[in-house]
């Protein structure tokens, strides 16, 4: 599936070529690395024997790649082609939109997590430098993400009370939504146990509440 980020294409200009990945990948400038292949030959007087020159476009952005995937996994899923694809940037999030966002959700977001992990996996073999991404249906992670919450805040009144609180297992996403809430709380710190995906997290707190 890496062929998604990569176009060959024949152009007279570089802005030409650009152009032409812009249109077949629908990202910006700015995720897009342009390579001239082999250059352009004027030919004899300009007429015979002339040759565009021939360029190599490659998507270099991991969301922007991201996106590209998901779309294509939705496609060969048989979700069609009415399918939104919205990245946010400053989040590394990539929003998927279909007419059937409960399948693509699925039973407590085991769907969901499997889209976000084969779009990880196949964006790392092309581009294994950056954040993981996470991919977004229905609102369904920003529910999620609420509810650690609540379970964070839990954790940390169960770990005043008798020491330590230990958490049921959550994969990574969400064991760090738990950190970064515990790191707000000055009495109390946190790790995570366990191995493999889904691991636990331990609070400790250093003081006990009466």
């Amino acid at each position: 599936m890496e062929e998604l980020f990569s176009l060959d294409c024949s152009a007279d200009s570089l802005e030409e070529a650009v152009d032409k990945g812009l249109k077949h990948f629908g990202c910006r400038r700015s995720d897009l690395d342009v390579q001239i292949v082999t250059p352009a030959r004027s030919g004899l007087f300009g007429l015979f024997g002339r040759r565009k020159a021939q360029y190599r476009i490659r998507v270099c952005n991991r969301l922007a790649a991201g996106g590209l995937v998901a779309r294509r996994l939705l496609q060969l899923a048989g979700f069609g082609d009415k399918i939104e694809i919205r990245l946010e940037d400053s989040g590394q999030e990539i929003t998927v939109d279909t007419d059937m966002n409960a399948l693509v959700i699925g039973k407590r977001g085991v769907t969901l997590d499997g889209l976000e992990y084969l779009v990880n996996g196949i964006v790392d073999r092309t581009l294994p430098d950056g954040p993981r991404l996470t991919v977004e249906c229905g609102q369904f992670r920003q529910r999620q993400r609420d509810q650690v919450r609540r379970v964070a805040r839990e954790l940390v009144e169960e770990a005043r009370k008798k020491g330590r609180a230990l958490s049921q297992p959550l994969p990574a996403d969400q064991r760090q939504v738990v950190h970064q809430w515990v790191r707000n709380c000055p009495d109390c710190s946190s790790r995570s146990e366990g191995q493999g995906f889904y691991k636990k997290v331990r609070v400790v707190c250093s003081r006990k509440n009466p």
